[in-house]
């Protein structure tokens, strides 16, 4: 009976060790793809509790100025919307709140107090009449600088007659990013057009294709979730990407 060479051996086996090694493959391509759906789960999962909190603080807040009788008493009594009782209350709430924008307009959308950039007051807020109850990501201006912000909005009416809106969130910027990336070796981005929060560096970037992702001219897995949008242009996409490229 005939034996095989020691070397023809080990080749015949080397398509078994290649699905039996993790990475080696297309099974360590599998295992990749199926942790990423994982992780994106669990993205979603973290992101929808912010938003559920960013709504509840700005119900919260929207209610503590409605029962706020120096604000009624200036705005509706004294007509005097230039009043440090009107205009400072949103820059009251904003750091307690851990929020990055406060805002209270009037009825027609015009700022009585903004938190973040006091100089907004008297301005308009046009993107605000978008807002649907649900959080939603929009530009804001801070400090001079358009920001992508995700934002609450809650209604309030003081006497029953008079209507003001409030508006908060959060910067979608790096610490937003990175309160929601919960697995270690993943990355999570905020994209809008060629903008990319959450990750420095970012020299090119393709879109989400096939759940992988070109960065910086090497390849990722890679997932993408849509977010609620507020505004014109490209809606923006949050991106979660591995850090170990696909061999």
């Amino acid at each position: 009976m005939k034996t095989r060479a020691p070397g023809l051996l080990l080749l015949a086996a080397l398509p078994s060790l290649a699905v039996l090694l993790p990475g080696c493959g297309r099974p360590g391509r599998q295992e990749a793809f199926a942790e990423l759906a994982l992780v994106k789960k669990t993205v979603e999962c973290r992101l929808a509790s912010r938003m559920e909190r960013i709504s509840a603080q700005i119900a919260a807040f929207a209610a503590a100025v409605a029962e706020d009788r120096d604000f009624s008493m200036k705005f509706l009594v004294d007509k005097d919307r230039s009043a440090p009782e009107v205009t400072e209350i949103a820059r009251k709430y904003l750091e307690p709140m851990a929020f990055s924008v406060l805002t209270v307009t009037d009825s027609q959308y015009i700022v009585l107090s903004c938190g973040h950039f006091p100089a907004n007051t008297g301005a308009a807020f046009p993107s605000a009449r978008g807002f649907s109850a649900a959080p939603s990501f929009v530009m804001d201006n801070v400090k001079g600088e358009n920001v992508l912000t995700v934002q609450a909005k809650a209604r309030f009416t003081i006497l029953d007659t008079a209507i003001f809106f409030a508006f908060g969130g959060l910067a979608a910027g790096k610490e937003f990013c990175s309160g929601l990336c919960c697995w270690p070796g993943y990355s999570v981005l905020v994209k809008k057009g060629s903008a990319v929060s959450g990750l420095d560096k970012v020299e090119s970037i393709s879109e989400v294709k096939g759940d992988t992702i070109v960065l910086n001219n090497v390849t990722y897995p890679a997932a993408s979730i849509s977010l609620p949008w507020t505004g014109e242009g490209d809606p923006p996409v949050l991106l979660i990407v591995s850090q170990k490229p696909l061999r």
